[in-house]
């Protein structure tokens, strides 16, 4: 039995659940043992809802998106007791923060157009709505800006673009042109940012998918990139800050931001749905979601053995 009381360190696993059934979980694993549903454990075995989708430590609390349910639930971040929930948000995506301000991407219920919600993390309430051309995917902040990528196809209004917003004044200042269907993006040691885009995918006729593509983003501008297979995703940095890991062709692949080539080196092997870096063990977690109806598992790979 974990006896576990304080959740406040640690790592997370945030479970989707089945689409449209059930209702998503959070694991918790403290390098030796992993509990299960932390929140149904915490919370009278009350449901988290479907589907969550992310989650971010913010105020001495935990933020978990659940899309299906249009909330954030709240939870105090040694407890992992409810103290809330944000309702009345449209499928939230994913979390930026600052020391002071918090906010989430979200898509639009009928999936046309997106928006990104300033929060208050203390009150629980939406402090601001910048509504967005497209579907607002990942995002970061970098001093003063941040930086938004957006889920496209062809004919979409930004269907290469990386939105750049100033969080003084939660308007859009600028728009950064990088490659097709950007899906993820980090941050390197040099404050420059690293954008992995998917490409396009057509499910009629596959020859008219596109490449996807790696662009590094200095000076408000894509100063570098080079082609990577469709449908590549994720984005993350190690420790240092000097290695970027992505998922692509059923791999991990690796590029060292000094590389001024796009002969990156493949680090393992097998088809992941997502990716994670831990800073304290310096391992790479891999998510792999099976068939999406049954229990998953989390790989991990220290990119340096």
């Amino acid at each position: 039995v974990n006896t576990t009381s304080d959740y406040s360190k640690g790592t997370f696993v945030v479970n989707e659940g089945v689409f449209n059934a059930g209702t998503g979980t959070v694991t918790y694993f403290d390098g030796s043992m992993a509990t299960q549903d932390i929140f149904g454990k915490e919370n009278s075995e009350n449901a988290l809802g479907n589907i969550a989708q992310s989650m971010v430590k913010f105020a001495g609390r935990y933020f978990i998106a659940v899309n299906n349910a249009d909330k954030i639930q709240v939870v105090d971040a040694q407890t992992f007791r409810s103290v809330g929930e944000i309702t009345n948000l449209p499928l939230p995506r994913y979390f930026a923060a600052t020391a002071n301000k918090l906010y989430v991407s979200s898509y639009s219920k009928d999936f046309t157009k997106g928006a990104i919600y300033e929060l208050d993390a203390i009150n629980l309430k939406i402090t601001s709505v910048i509504p967005v051309d497209g579907l607002a995917e990942k995002i970061l902040i970098k001093g003063d800006l941040l930086y938004l990528t957006i889920s496209a196809g062809e004919t979409d209004i930004f269907p290469r673009n990386v939105l750049v917003m100033d969080i003084n004044t939660n308007t859009f200042v600028d728009t950064i042109t990088v490659g097709d269907n950007p899906s993820d993006l980090a941050m390197d040691k040099n404050g420059d940012l690293w954008v992995t885009c998917s490409g396009f995918f057509n499910w009629t006729d596959p020859s008219l998918n596109t490449s996807g593509s790696i662009h590094k983003i200095s000076g408000g501008k894509s100063v570098f990139n080079y082609s990577i297979p469709n449908g590549s995703k994720g984005a993350v940095t190690d420790k240092a800050g000097e290695n970027i890991y992505y998922l692509a062709n059923n791999q991990v692949f690796e590029h060292n931001i000094n590389e001024q080539s796009g002969s990156d080196h493949v680090i393992h092997d097998g088809y992941y749905y997502s990716i994670g870096f831990n800073p304290y063990t310096e391992e790479i977690f891999l998510a792999d979601a099976g068939d999406f109806q049954q229990t998953g598992r989390v790989v991990m790979v220290n990119p340096k053995t």
